[in-house]
């Protein structure tokens, strides 16, 4: 399997491009969270959460970050008030979370974790919720801020549950005459999975609830442009612009890749 035709060109095109995300991205990607610093701020997690448990919200709030606070302040100026935040952190609690990637900052001054939550739903359930009973999965993306010398709690993100998400379904190397010559896309997301073969290389990327399968020339000839393939890991934020498939929206064949810190 070879990229011929138009494919030939492309992937020059493709190469001298590969060379400027190189370039421009080496120096700015996040870096792996230590172990012991992970370690760190889940147990700063599980303070907040155990205070807001227990009904100690000045507690739970003195444990966030500055803009989080400041966020929250709107909420203690009554009991009323108060108890209605307490039952919007309580909700945010889950029963368990498995972490599956975390990142700090080049700065030093921020940190990300993103896990796997787990949640029964309760027994007094509102209108349209789960039933009771049911155990709920989602995606759940911790963040944490460095003020003042100390690591605080900032905010943190649901998202989709990984069951929903689409994989792509067709995952076979096609040659250019399978693509769109006359139109272009644009693809942005973590990078889910790299795969090298002998003739292309596969990023698999996923897009908001669904994933998204890039071809690329394979390893040898991306190494020649000078890119940098530790870049191509996943949870990297890829950004993508190339040639749509013709008939599977999933596919794409890239013309130009960058990539970002997670």
């Amino acid at each position: 399997m070879t990229w011929t035709r138009v494919g030939t060109a492309r992937a020059a095109v493709l190469l001298a491009a590969l060379l400027v995300a190189a370039l421009s991205t080496t120096s700015g990607l996040a870096a792996p969270l230590d172990a012991a610093l992970q370690s760190q701020l889940l147990q700063l997690y599980d303070r907040h959460n155990q205070a807001v448990a227990a009904g100690k919200i000045d507690d739970a709030v003195a444990l966030r970050s500055s803009e989080t606070r400041k966020a929250m302040r709107p909420y203690l100026g009554s009991a009323g008030k108060r108890r209605e935040l307490g039952k919007i952190l309580n909700q945010g609690i889950p029963d368990a979370i498995e972490v599956k990637h975390a990142s700090l900052a080049k700065d030093g001054k921020s940190a990300a974790i993103l896990a796997i939550a787990t949640k029964t739903a309760p027994a007094k359930a509102s209108k349209g919720a789960p039933p009771p009973g049911t155990i709920m999965t989602m995606e759940l993306t911790l963040n944490f801020v460095k003020e003042g010398g100390q690591w605080t709690f900032g905010d943190q993100i649901f998202g989709i549950d990984p069951s929903k998400i689409v994989a792509c379904k067709n995952e076979a190397f096609e040659p250019i005459e399978a693509y769109d010559d006359d139109k272009n896309v644009s693809v942005g997301g973590p990078i889910v999975r790299v795969q090298f073969e002998a003739d292309y290389t596969l990023l698999v990327v996923r897009v908001v609830d669904g994933e998204n399968c890039a071809y690329m020339p394979n390893r040898e000839a991306i190494q020649k442009a000078g890119l940098n393939l530790d870049l191509l890991v996943p949870y990297a934020i890829a950004e993508i612009s190339g040639l749509p498939h013709k008939t599977d929206p999933q596919k794409v064949w890239v013309d130009h890749i960058t990539v970002r810190e997670d």
